[in-house]
């Protein structure tokens, strides 16, 4: 494989068309052998890299786990024994209904009554069949050329964004603040002394959760700060976590900046954030002047 991967491209991509194929045909339950057709170049260049040897005459695979599966040519296809191909679902299905499973049981997840399918692996009817028996008591919906739904709804809601009102963030967002130090509840790294005063620099101040239901086209958060003197700025931070304390954690991401050179202003802004189509718009509000200035970051 690593030999067609470097030099026969094309022939990986028709290995993979014919699996996603037989993928497809793989019904639960079913007794019947499970054919995939083999390119012929397959066996000639297996049969260069080990001399001697045919891939047809091969039997028995030998797997990772230390199973071992039955497999047979019968001209140009391989054959599998019906349970040797379901089994290789066992662990996505696993990992899928379990994912599922944690969605439902959310605040947003519980009211759920209609679950759509859609994506290539919506076509697999072991897929559909485990997710019907899973979730009996829910309406299961799996529209004709699933693969091609999340295609088309990028297609739709190119031509008109406002179709959808809601998005959940895909990350935690906030700036980068400081407070007055606390050594009950501050690391003492970020202890900084500025003009007689003790704070503590480079906190987290949240705006938006990670995983949060937030509505398109409206500021979902406006949070006062006190600054001081005319050249300052706003830096916008990310993070993979619920709660982050310190800007500079793992998981943690600075994506912009938001700078100022106001010498009339000196003191409280308001910074807002708003979710828009595909980008997030970041104001920034001089109090005293009413001066503003935005910054774009692509979702």
């Amino acid at each position: 494989m690593r030999k067609i991967k470097r030099e026969k491209r094309s022939l990986l991509y028709e290995i993979s068309r014919e699996f996603e194929i037989a993928k497809r045909s793989i019904n639960p339950g079913s007794t019947s052998k499970v054919n995939i057709r083999v390119p012929s170049e397959l066996s000639d260049i297996y049969e260069s890299v080990y001399p001697g040897k045919s891939l047809r005459k091969i039997t028995t695979v030998e797997l990772p786990q230390g199973k071992s599966i039955k497999v047979s040519f019968i001209g140009d296809k391989l054959r599998l024994e019906s349970d040797t191909a379901e089994s290789f679902f066992v662990s996505s299905i696993s990992q899928i209904l379990d994912h599922m499973s944690s969605l439902l049981t959310t605040e947003d997840g519980r009211g759920i009554s209609t679950i759509l399918l859609v994506g290539g692996y919506a076509e697999s009817a072991m897929l559909g069949h485990a997710i019907r028996e899973k979730f009996s008591e829910k309406r299961i919906i799996i529209p004709q050329e699933a693969a091609w739904s999340v295609l088309r709804g990028a297609v739709i809601f190119g031509h008109d964004s406002s179709l959808i009102k809601e998005r959940i963030s895909k990350y935690t967002y906030g700036i980068a603040s400081k407070d007055k130090f606390n050594p009950e509840i501050h690391d003492k790294k970020y202890k900084k002394e500025e003009n007689g005063e003790i704070w503590c620099y480079d906190l987290f101040s949240k705006h938006v959760t990670i995983d949060e239901t937030i509505t398109v086209g409206e500021y979902q958060s406006d949070k006062g700060y006190t600054t001081y003197g005319g050249n300052f700025y706003v830096e916008i931070f990310t993070s993979t976590k619920t709660n982050p304390k310190y800007v500079d954690e793992d998981g943690c991401s600075s994506v912009g900046k938001i700078s100022f050179d106001d010498k009339e202003h000196d003191g409280d802004i308001r910074v807002q954030m708003m979710f828009s189509d595909t980008e997030i718009e970041v104001n920034v509000i001089l109090e005293s002047t009413q001066k503003n200035k935005k910054l774009y970051l692509k979702q």
